[in-house]
């Protein structure tokens, strides 16, 4: 009768702990998963606010042509998508990865814009992080995302 519980006992006892264990991992992976959409978040945010804020940019002798209420809006939006872009580099900041941390301020202490070769192929760092963290691999090379996010006659 003793061998009948203690074999009955056992085989409880291995399904708890095999149930704990699966709750256990399953919370593990749904946390993960929740990580990666909040941080896939902030980074298109990032992405989508420089781009905003890219567009807004005017040479400054098409802005001699413009009239000053045009001035105006001009320098309101681009006051705004500067704002978006602020808020988007602090959540990741907060929420990015170590490697997508590191290349956002690299970028922002030497460069800031994307104007010349540097500050495109710096920026397109970012990108790459981005895809390394989001995916776990980027094997793309940094040209090949340079000519597809700013043209093939990208420099």
């Amino acid at each position: 009768m003793t061998i009948e519980i203690i074999v009955a006992a056992t085989g409880i006892l291995g399904v708890m702990a095999s149930t704990l264990v699966q709750l256990y991992l399953g919370r593990q992976q749904e946390a993960r998963k929740k990580i990666i959409e909040i941080r896939a978040q902030a980074y298109m945010d990032l992405v989508n606010a420089v781009a905003t804020f890219v567009h807004q940019v005017v040479s400054p002798e098409a802005i001699k042509k413009l009239e000053p209420e045009a001035i105006e809006k001009l320098l309101q939006a681009q006051s705004e998508a500067m704002l978006k872009v602020t808020q988007a580099k602090s959540r990741v900041v907060v929420v990015g990865s170590n490697g997508v941390v590191k290349a956002i301020e690299e970028f922002w202490r030497e460069y800031g814009g994307l104007n010349t070769p540097e500050e495109k192929s710096s920026f397109t760092l970012i990108l790459g992080g981005i895809r390394k963290d989001l995916s776990g691999k980027n094997s793309l090379s940094n040209n090949l995302l340079k000519g597809a996010l700013f043209g093939p006659d990208a420099k």
